[in-house]
């Protein structure tokens, strides 16, 4: 997307705890039309694994969608993480943390320099349990 482009889409995040809370699983996928079965009008579909890697001593992120590992930050309000892409000095970063509704609010961010950070994703999702 370029500057003051604006896509809208539907999102939906399964979250799961598994291994008895040692382990959540995240399955994020987007649709424009709102049928997440439909792969043909996904525009956003990822898999991932957050887990306390006791070696390192951190939380880590295991992403299914390109296989990177990536680094979170646990923060009093939330967490952050973000990973270089492939085009030079380009990154990409994310913050999620709970709001005052009790509401998961996610913001992402782009840099093509790591220095100055334009902002890419609003979220906002709500708790629906099975």
């Amino acid at each position: 997307m370029g500057p003051g482009q604006r896509v809208e889409f539907n999102q939906s995040e399964q979250i799961r705890m598994n291994l008895n809370g040692s382990i959540l699983t995240i399955e994020g996928r987007g649709s424009r039309d709102g049928d997440m079965d439909d792969e043909a009008n996904l525009v956003h579909h990822a898999f991932a694994v957050l887990r306390y890697d006791v070696a390192s001593s951190a939380y880590r992120i295991s992403s299914y969608k390109d296989g990177q590992f990536l680094d979170v930050e646990i923060g009093d309000s939330g967490f952050t993480w973000g990973f270089d892409l492939p085009q030079g000095q380009s990154q990409v970063r994310f913050s999620m943390g709970l709001n005052e509704q009790g509401q998961w609010h996610k913001t992402g961010e782009y840099s093509p320099d790591g220095e100055q950070w334009y902002p890419n994703l609003s979220m906002t999702l709500d708790c629906v349990s099975d």
